[in-house]
Parts: C-alpha cells; structure tokens; sequence
C-alpha cells in the first residue's frame, strides 16, 4: 500500500491516466524512470509524494 500522491499538471487527468499513475507507484523499483516512459511528453519530475507534469502553469491538483 503507497501513500496518498499529489499530481500538479496543466490539464485535469484522465481515469486511465490515474490507473497508471496508482500502478507504476504502487509496483515500480524506479519511478521516476517509468513515470518518464508512460508519460514522455508530460512528466516533469518528482518531488517527495508530490509528481509535476506539464511546464508552466499548473492549474489542476489530483490526489491518488
């Protein structure tokens, strides 16, 4: 079981999207990595429980 995850990004996520956040935090050794190949042009980075996506401005906070 992980901890509740903050997602910053520009445009609201998808269920889908949220399924596959849940599933590499919940199953991954590396996340960052796997976090980076799922979502190639939207993954910024990592920071504590917190995940960063889209550059500039983020207007949505999803909590997993």
């Amino acid at each position: 079981m992980y901890m509740k995850t903050k997602v910053w990004s520009a445009m609201q996520l998808s269920d889908k999207d949220k399924e596959k956040i849940r599933y590499i935090l919940e199953h991954s050794t590396s996340r960052d990595r796997d976090l980076a190949n799922a979502f190639p042009s939207r993954f910024r980075r990592r920071k504590g429980r917190d995940i960063f996506f889209d550059a500039g401005k983020r207007r949505w906070c999803t909590e997993i």
